[in-house]
């Protein structure tokens, strides 16, 4: 699997870590945190990988990551500094812009079909989405958008979240990603998280519009 020609090895070391990341696999991460480090992997890198599966594993998960990570940061004599990301006086309708805009530049234009927002908490839930998804974790530098996204990717597969890859395989052919990667990504994900959810995401890929 690793020898397969479609993916560069720190691409299919992102799409491990993302892998275990989500599944909790906390001995395993260990491991290929190391790893990443041995294949060029830079620490902002890897924390990037990290953080990025936050919004489909939950907090808790991805916050247990970083802890391995720092630890093996420090066994390892490796320095990592937190980037000064955003401007703090920013608004949030500043990061509502930007999460459109990334969004926009990742998927495409929003359909205008189909029923929108019924009740103010999901308006709410859209807005939020829009200003600390995607115009704060998406719009994050030390990730290209195609290796966020084939780390997206990577995380819906193993989670076997169906519903919400079939829009980011979309996604990932608007930013150049082809089908043998694609595919590739999801063949990678096999050993993390079963032959049965890689299946379903393959078939995804040549059955959604």
């Amino acid at each position: 699997i690793w020898h397969r020609p479609a993916l560069k090895d720190r691409q299919r070391e992102m799409i491990t870590l993302t892998c275990l990341t989500v599944l909790k696999r906390d001995n395993q991460t260990r491991r290929h945190l190391g790893n990443a480090l041995n294949l060029g992997l830079t620490p902002v890198q890897i924390v990037e990988v990290l953080m990025h599966s936050s919004f489909y594993s939950g907090v808790p998960a991805t916050l247990d990551a970083l802890a391995i990570a720092s630890e093996v940061f420090e066994e390892r004599g490796v320095d990592y500094a937190p980037q000064e990301i955003f401007d703090s006086n920013e608004s949030p309708d500043d990061l509502f812009n930007r999460g459109v805009g990334r969004r926009i530049e990742y998927m495409g234009p929003p359909s205008t079909s189909g029923a929108g927002p019924v009740t103010q908490a999901e308006r709410e839930f859209g807005r939020l989405t829009a200003e600390y998804y995607w115009g704060s974790i998406w719009n994050r530098p030390g990730l290209t958008l195609p290796e966020r996204s084939i780390c997206t990717m990577a995380a819906l597969t193993a989670l076997g979240r169906e519903s919400q890859l079939a829009s980011h395989i979309r996604g990932a052919l608007n930013v150049g990603l082809s089908q043998e990667e694609i595919v590739e990504v999801f063949i990678h994900a096999t050993f993390y998280c079963g032959l049965p959810f890689t299946r379903a995401a393959i078939c995804l890929l040549y059955t959604s519009p």
